[in-house]
């Protein structure tokens, strides 16, 4: 956390990291209870309390839950595995898959039943920490082969919405927001869009 606060670092990249590496550190900074002078430095806020981590789907690549999004608050989060789903058609988006077809390069799997062992001799270990770092490397190098930032930021610029949202894949809010745009060019005024439990009320009382 004080190596990503000197770095200030405005956008974080991974492969599935909205979806695992940042829920899984989040969730273990609680655990240990780590001081929220600590684990807020994941984001560019002073937060005194962390935010509920609960996630809506469990499913891999299923993206960021808002706690997660609201603790790395200031910073872009770019997930290569989300974006290589809107940019690509592959029949998998691992990243062993992905270095393979669009880097040329090889990735070396580890089993997670694997890795308690690796701990156990210097050497293994050093292993496991240059297979991370590797994977790291991967990721980045893959955002910029996709032309990720730039691609994203321009459909950003044409929809109107956030840019943090575009990289998380919110397709839906981007059409919203194109139609949003069109409507106010005609002059008319949208309705406020309702809630989904106001939804659920009106339809239970039949109106």
């Amino acid at each position: 956390m004080i190596e990503l606060y000197k770095l200030d670092s405005d956008v974080l990249v991974g492969h599935n990291i909205s979806g695992f590496d940042l829920d899984v550190l989040l969730h273990r900074a609680q655990a240990c209870r780590v001081p929220s002078s600590m684990w807020s430095k994941i984001g560019r806020l002073k937060r005194s309390e962390m935010p509920k981590l609960t996630k809506g789907r469990t499913i891999f690549g299923s993206g960021a839950s808002p706690g997660i999004m609201s603790c790395i608050s200031g910073r872009l989060l770019c997930d290569t595995y989300l974006c290589s789903r809107d940019l690509l058609k592959e029949v998998s988006y691992s990243l062993t898959q992905l270095a393979k077809t669009q880097l040329n390069k090889d990735r070396k799997e580890i089993a997670p039943h694997d890795i308690p062992n690796m701990f156990q001799t210097l050497e293994s270990l050093t292993e496991l920490i240059e297979c991370g770092e590797t994977d790291a490397w991967l990721s980045m190098e893959l955002m910029f082969h996709l032309s990720v930032l730039p691609l994203t930021r321009q459909l950003t610029n044409i929809s109107g919405n956030l840019w943090g949202k575009t990289l998380q894949g919110a397709r839906a809010q981007r059409v919203e927001y194109l139609l949003l745009h069109a409507f106010h060019a005609k002059k008319y005024i949208v309705p406020d869009r309702f809630h989904l439990m106001l939804k659920k009320q009106k339809r239970q009382s039949g109106e």
